[in-house]
């Protein structure tokens, strides 16, 4: 005979066997360990650019150039990611075949384009591409600390986001995305 304790038992048993036969991570909405590590790191990097860096450089100058030279570091922190959007990601870590692959990532990666269950470094790749990002930032605002008091501002900013493009992103490709630095075995630890 089944009491009323071994029915609630037998339902409970049920729902709980139900539930965990279709739930995957990725459908649960859980991360792992590693993507949550990646991510709050970035979260620690972007404090070094704003207000790390911004109050760093604001220290450094007189009281007539405080707020731009802060400024410098806000401003970068919201041009580089739709440079990132647009091309950077792509220019950092497409490994598509192209005459300068070696030296640059190609566009198959421009505007995030990535599969739903894309992963990069052990981790998912949005993830992935978020933590490079403030990377990409904090690069480009801390080259505008050498030309602090001595630049105006919107110029800084143009030339902070070309070299972006024409410098970072080849770099961090040849040593991180498989180009050629990263073919001849160096290491950055």
């Amino acid at each position: 005979l089944a009491t009323p304790e071994k029915v609630r038992a037998s339902a409970l048993l049920q729902s709980c066997e139900s539930a965990h036969a279709c739930e995957s991570p990725a459908m649960a909405g859980e991360i792992d360990g590693e993507t949550t590590l990646v991510l709050v790191s970035a979260i620690f990097v972007l404090f070094m650019t704003i207000p790390g860096l911004a109050l760093f450089y604001g220290s450094l100058v007189s009281r007539k150039n405080l707020f731009d030279t802060m400024l410098q570091s806000v401003i970068l922190t919201g041009t580089i990611p739709i440079l990132w959007w647009m091309v950077g990601y792509s220019l950092c870590f497409d490994t598509s075949q192209h005459p300068l692959v070696h030296y640059v990532g190609g566009f198959g990666k421009a505007l995030l384009e990535w599969g739903e269950d894309s992963t990069a470094a052990g981790i998912t790749e949005s993830a992935f591409c978020v933590f490079q990002l403030t990377f990409g930032i904090i690069t480009a605002a801390i080259a505008t600390g050498a030309v602090a008091e001595r630049a105006l501002l919107w110029p800084t900013m143009l030339i902070a986001n070309l070299w972006f493009l024409l410098v970072y992103c080849p770099v961090c490709h040849m040593v991180w995305g498989n180009g050629l630095l990263q073919q001849w075995g160096v290491l950055d630890t």
